[in-house]
């Protein structure tokens, strides 16, 4: 049990830190530098509309699971299948096959979402649309 003058004595202290954390905490801006170009040659500056008819299968793989046919053939509409996954982890997001970016499962009003954490690089994406004949020789 402590005494009253360790109590006094443990109170101080605890009334120093709380004044130190308090002074320490002046918010200060923030000054980023300026955006430039990180891709030598000319900016492009053209409309992205003739792009806007451009046709992708875009989807998303939440997660896995293992059934029987037998359990297959007798899903219905509104059956629930559990997955390997839930809210919070990651995912893989695909374009026309080809993995695009990795996300995170979010769940918001009773519907899934995927928010895009990283995007695969552009290196990565033309290897992987090349016949494998042509990256390994």
């Amino acid at each position: 049990m402590m005494s009253e003058e360790e109590i006094q004595s443990f109170m101080a202290k605890m009334q120093d830190l709380k004044r130190e954390e308090e002074s320490e905490a002046a918010v200060k801006p923030v000054r980023f530098p300026p955006i430039t170009s990180s891709q030598p040659g000319p900016s492009i500056k053209a409309s992205l509309m003739h792009l806007e008819d451009v046709t992708m299968e875009i989807y998303v793989e939440l997660g896995q699971a293992r059934i029987k046919i037998k359990d297959l053939l007798n899903l219905e509409t509104d059956s629930v299948l559990e997955l390997n996954k839930s809210a919070g982890e990651s995912a893989d997001i695909y374009i026309n096959s080809k993995p695009f970016a990795r996300g995170e499962i979010l769940v918001i009003n009773d519907h899934f979402a995927v928010r895009l954490n990283k995007i695969t690089r552009h290196d990565k994406l033309a290897a992987c649309s090349q016949p494998k004949e042509q990256i390994e020789g």
